[in-house]
């Protein structure tokens, strides 16, 4: 997810800092920009939470950005579509 910050008449930099954020829940880069920043969910071993991180300009103006991580868990399986023939199989093709 990109996220940006803008202020009327700034057109300097924007630090982020995060709060109460495990780096295996999410991150947040670069540190430091003009405005646009990346938030990326990591969900590393399962970790589910949410992360504060607060974006400030140099004029002491700030916003915080709240992200929440969910992970599951599942199994994905292929079946054959329908009418699509037999299987494929190994090994020497049939005699007929």
């Amino acid at each position: 997810m990109t996220t940006t910050a803008s202020e009327s008449n700034y057109s300097g930099n924007y630090t982020v800092s995060a709060t109460n954020c495990s780096s295996s829940v999410a991150t947040i880069s670069p540190s430091s920009s003009s405005g646009s920043f990346t938030v990326t969910a990591q969900g590393a071993g399962g970790a589910n939470g949410s992360c504060t991180f607060t974006i400030s300009g140099a004029s002491g103006q700030s916003a915080v950005v709240t992200v929440g991580v969910t992970t599951t868990s599942g199994t994905i399986s292929a079946k054959p579509a329908r009418g699509a023939g037999p299987a494929a199989t190994s090994g020497p093709a049939p005699h007929r």
